[in-house]
């Protein structure tokens, strides 16, 4: 058998924890044993109580109560005269007509075409002045 691991000054070591030399090793492993047993006691005495109380208890009948419906036939006449007076109220609906005018303006844009004439190239003949010599007297 192997050598159990275990912790020791917070560093993974084997350690052998039913032969310590150490006897403050060995008080130390005691005393968490000792807590870890004194810890569970209270659970087992809340089992114990819990298990004694619901022995203790006897089953107590419950009342019930169980309808019976019966049908007896009876015939029975008895005469009896009612009168009842009803007021109706009438409502008139009178329908008024009323006419109100309005005006919408609109705006109604209308294209119309028309030709327009177009420049023309018009030739006219223009004098021109000539080349030749006339005679012009000097004093």
């Amino acid at each position: 058998m192997g050598i159990p691991l275990g912790f020791d000054d917070d560093k993974l070591i084997p350690v052998e924890f039913f032969t310590q030399t150490d006897p403050i090793k060995r008080l130390r492993v005691r005393y968490v044993l000792v807590a870890l047993a004194l810890a569970t006691i209270p659970c087992y005495l809340t089992g114990y109580i819990a298990a004694q109380v619901r022995l203790s208890q006897t089953a107590t009948p419950t009342p019930s109560v169980t309808p019976t419906a019966s049908f007896t036939p009876s015939a029975t006449s008895t005469p009896t005269a009612t009168t009842t007076l009803t007021a109706t109220p009438t409502a008139t609906f009178t329908a008024t007509a009323t006419h109100t005018p309005t005006f919408t303006p609109t705006q109604t844009f209308t294209v119309t075409p028309s030709q327009t004439p177009l420049p023309t190239n018009t030739f006219t003949a223009t004098p021109q002045p000539s080349d030749t010599p006339t005679e012009t007297a000097t004093p």
